[in-house]
């Protein structure tokens, strides 16, 4: 496992699972982790892990799990399964497990707000 410092000290573990590790995902992970402050996820941590197993017909599986955990907030889950041996796969699925955490935050950061503002009415 992999400890990255990314912008605003969120903290980034990337894992490989039965497979090299490869400097190009990593790479693509931290680009994507670095917008996750944007939507209220300044500190805490956040971990990736990449698996990739092989069914007997169906060539290779990528299960891509990401886990953020923010001070005072749930703990946000993704995993998302691409069934292909290609690359262009596991970058889509990348891809989708980092736009599954952002619009968690972005339901959070909105009740958040909506709870706040009823708060002011009454």
């Amino acid at each position: 496992m992999q400890n990255i410092a990314t912008d605003k000290s969120l903290n980034l573990h990337i894992q490989f699972r039965h497979m090299e590790p490869s400097a190009a995902i990593k790479q693509l992970i931290q680009e994507y982790a670095a917008k996750l402050p944007r939507f209220g996820a300044e500190s805490g941590l956040c971990t990736v892990v990449i698996d990739e197993t092989h069914h007997w017909n169906k060539g290779g599986i990528y299960h891509v799990s990401a886990r953020l955990k923010v001070p005072r907030k749930k703990l946000l889950i993704s995993t998302i399964q691409q069934e292909s041996t290609q690359l262009d796969h596991l970058h889509s699925a990348i891809r989708l497990a980092f736009e599954d955490i952002e619009r968690q935050l972005k339901k959070q950061k909105s009740k958040r707000r909506r709870y706040t503002a009823e708060q002011l009415t009454a």
